[in-house]
Formats: C-alpha cells, sequence, structure tokens
C-alpha cells in the first residue's frame, strides 16, 4: 500500500540501516527490501526488548555474550536442528547458532568471535554513518512499551552517537489492526 511504499523510499535514503531485534524476521526483511548489506549482532538473536539491543550498543556489547550467561533452554529438531540459549542477564535468545550435533564448549569460542566480529562491525559502521536507522520488530506475543521508552532509547543512542543522526523505527503489531499507519511519536522515532 501508498504507506508502506513511502516509508520504504524514506528508509532507504539512510546511510546505514540495522536491526535492533526482536528477531530474525527483522534482518530477513531488510535484506529482502535491499536496505542491510551486512551481518549485525541482532540478525538472527531474539532480543526481548528495544532497551536490551540500546543497552547493548551503548556499552559497545560489554559482557553481552558470555558463556556462563547462556543456558539451554529447548532443542529444536524442525526446521532448525538446533540447542537454543537464552541469555540470563539479557534475555536474548540464540536459536540459530548451536546445531544439536555439536558440543557448546567446543562451539562456544567460534561463535562468541563471529558475534564479536558482527558487534565490531555494527559500532564501526555506525560511528561512519551520517545518517543511520535503527529497526525494531514488536513481537506479537511481548509486551508492547510505551512510547517514551522508544524516546528515550534514542536519546541513549544519540548520546552514544552524536555524529551519526540515528533515528529509530518501531514496527509495532497491533491486534485486529489490518491497515498500515505510519506515526511520529517525536523527532527521529
Amino acid at each position: 500500500d501508498a504507506v508502506a511504499e513511502g516509508l520504504l523510499e524514506r528508509m532507504k535514503r539512510y546511510d546505514l540501516v540495522f536491526s535492533l531485534g526482536s528477531g530474525c524476521g527483522c534482518s530477513q526483511s531488510l535484506r529482502e527490501a535491499e536496505l542491510q548489506f551486512a551481518s549485525y549482532p541482532f540478525d538472527w538473536v531474539g532480543c526481548p526488548s528495544l532497551q536490551t539491543g540500546v543497552n547493548a550498543l551503548t556499552t559497545d556489547f560489554e559482557g553481552w555474550f558470555e558463556s556462563s550467561d547462556l543456558k539451554l533452554i529447548d532443542v529444536r529438531r524442525e526446521p532448525l536442528s538446533t540447542k537454543c540459549y537464552r541469555n540470563m542477564r539479557t534475555g536474548c535468545l540464540f536459536v540459530h547458532d548451536f546445531p544439536i550435533s555439536a558440543d557448546f564448549k567446543t562451539l562456544y569460542p567460534s561463535v562468541a568471535e563471529r558475534f564479536r566480529r558482527r558487534a565490531d562491525r555494527l559500532l564501526g559502521d555506525i560511528g561512519r554513518a551520517h545518517s543511520a536507522l535503527g529497526v525494531y520488530v514488536e513481537m506479537p506475543f511481548r509486551a508492547v512499551e510505551p512510547d517514551e521508552d522508544y524516546v528515550k532509547a534514542r536519546a541513549r543512542l544519540t548520546s552514544r552517537f552524536p555524529e551519526s543522526g540515528i533515528d529509530v523505527i518501531v514496527f509495532r503489531n497491533r491486534r485486529g489492526c489490518r491497515t498500515a499507519r505510519l506515526r511520529e511519536i517525536a523527532p527521529g522515532v
């Protein structure tokens, strides 16, 4: 529809568009829309809130993926065939990174290195961008965050990256709502 097409055109004007979560669908959609061209830390991770992603970014991902914080919570045989881990400190879910056939202690160092590379890439890309857009997609089974949380999140990001002109867009999943609408709740949000 016209709202979606107009929004997509606005999103294409940013130097950098990246996922802030809350699941892999966000990154997948950005790639399909030709808005994202590199892998970043939140692409295939379930983030419990926008604040979780902002906390990671504003602390340079300090302690974000420590093995001692990860707890096995599920084993998925179809279609992923992976072990699912929850970071007990951040609440993030890692469902794509640990195949059933692999031992956690053996695989953890390479997965941790991959996340570190993605984190360093995102921090560097944000630092080089003149205009950046963080995209967060609310999941239908999670609580909706109040508008003021999104405004605070953007303020924290612009404080951490003052030269990058970061905006935030949130796609809300409203039950029973069949039409898209675009609403600016504050400048840049």
